[in-house]
């Protein structure tokens, strides 16, 4: 069944299970993760086309150029693997903290890049504010409140 785009969604992301939980309202529905966020030097690092597509983005990888053009809301991003540089369609640049990790041909980038691409605010859930993403140290969870 396709989600009707103008309800919002939450998806949980568990940073020590192979899956994460989509819920829409009272549904709760666990789907497999292949590729999963990891910890690396302090830093939560996303798979950029998993949760790209999470966030029903439309994700496009270009071999030659080695730059992957992710597009959501009208919106695009452009990130080339060996630059530390993303460009967005608004002719804004986000200054990496960090080059993407390619893994297995995957691009990981830190949470807090991955929010500013698509426009989300990322906090935590200490802090008592509903961001559109939040980590839950206690439980390892990542928490997308999707709208």
């Amino acid at each position: 069944d396709k989600i009707e785009k103008d309800k919002s969604k939450k998806v949980i992301i568990y940073l020590d299970k192979d899956f994460y939980q989509l819920t829409y309202g009272d549904e709760i529905i666990n789907i497999d993760m292949e590729k999963k966020p990891f910890i690396k030097d302090g830093r939560i690092m996303i798979p950029m086309r998993d949760f790209a597509e999470i966030l029903d983005a439309k994700v496009l990888w270009k071999e030659f150029t080695r730059t992957a053009s992710f597009t959501r809301d009208g919106l695009r991003a452009l990130i080339n693997i060996d630059s530390d540089v993303v460009f967005l369609s608004r002719g804004e640049k986000i200054i990496l903290d960090t080059k993407p990790l390619n893994i297995k041909g995957m691009i990981y980038l830190p949470l807090s890049n991955f929010a500013q691409v698509f426009g989300l605010i990322s906090g935590n859930t200490k802090d008592g504010i509903e961001n559109d993403i939040e980590w839950d140290e206690d439980n390892r969870t990542l928490i997308i409140n999707i709208k």
